[in-house]
């Protein structure tokens, strides 16, 4: 029983990084997409972009003068549109 914890603490481990594999940082043509959706969308300013399962995800972009985050499908759709705290 005593390894019951050290077991689970892997497993945790494990699927924590294998999640976090998935990410990565969008290419420069990625970023060129997703900037041309935003400006369309009338957004002003990204701080950064991640390609993540199953799009994209943008942080701190500019919209109407306030801060959100956004994701994207990998057609480079808006698909959530999130107001961030400062």
């Amino acid at each position: 029983m005593k390894l019951l914890p050290l077991v689970t603490l892997l497993v945790t481990i494990y699927l924590a990084t294998d999640a976090h594999a998935r990410d990565r940082s969008a290419s420069f043509e990625e970023l060129a997409k997703v900037l041309d959706q935003l400006k369309s969308a009338g957004c002003t300013a990204l701080q950064s972009l991640d390609a993540e399962e199953p799009g994209y995800e943008a942080e701190g972009v500019i919209c109407g003068g306030e801060t959100y985050s956004i994701n994207l499908d990998r057609a480079f759709n808006i698909v959530a549109k999130r107001k961030q705290r400062l």
